[in-house]
């Protein structure tokens, strides 16, 4: 039996140590920081619209042409209003947070299912993580919290455990390889990641 093993485990390791970071941070300070980066994503949008309809009204740039004034148009409106409501777009990343945790909850489902198919006789223990994933993606979609902090400082935490439940299945299933290479029966090929 041949397996091809990639090197994207310190990658995957990397990746959910930066999820639990962030949901650190959003666990201690969750609606200021939250708000601040919205405020930035607003500001810089309302930058980009005033450049875009500025330069269609004084000809500046003949690079836009007309669409420019219609887009412009939509970044100043929008840039606005998520610079000066930005709780009202607070509410929507909480949406997102759950739409990324549901996906990497099927993609840790998935991986579940190849590494049966490979042949590992725990394979059913990485489950665990992907239902846990999927049931708290689906929770923070739903958002049912009274406020926007309460939900931002779920979405931290669910980062946490997500971050934490990711670096965990990457370190036992690198632990895993290691321990098919040693065996004389399997040959495991290390590629690089392209």
């Amino acid at each position: 039996m041949k397996f091809i093993i990639g090197k994207k485990h310190y990658s995957n390791i990397l990746a959910s140590v930066l999820i639990a970071v962030t949901g650190i941070i959003l666990v201690i300070n969750p609606l200021n920081i939250t708000l601040l980066l919205c405020r930035a994503a607003g500001f810089l949008l309302l930058m980009s619209g005033v450049f875009a309809t500025g330069s269609y009204f004084l000809n500046i740039s003949e690079v836009y042409g007309k669409s420019s004034l219609i887009t412009g148009l939509i970044q100043l409106f929008l840039g606005a209003w998520i610079t000066f409501k930005p709780e009202m777009t607070v509410q929507f990343i909480t949406v997102i947070f759950g739409f990324i945790l549901l996906v990497h909850g099927f993609g840790l489902f998935q991986a579940a299912f190849d590494f049966r198919y490979m042949g590992f006789r725990k394979w059913a223990v990485m489950l665990i993580p992907a239902l846990i994933t999927i049931v708290l993606g689906i929770i923070v979609m739903a958002s049912p919290f009274g406020t926007v902090s309460a939900a931002v400082t779920i979405c931290g935490i669910f980062l946490i455990i997500d971050g934490v439940t990711s670096a965990v299945l990457s370190i036992v299933v690198s632990r895993a390889i290691k321990k098919l290479k040693k065996d004389s029966a399997v040959t495991v090929i290390d590629v690089e990641d392209v």
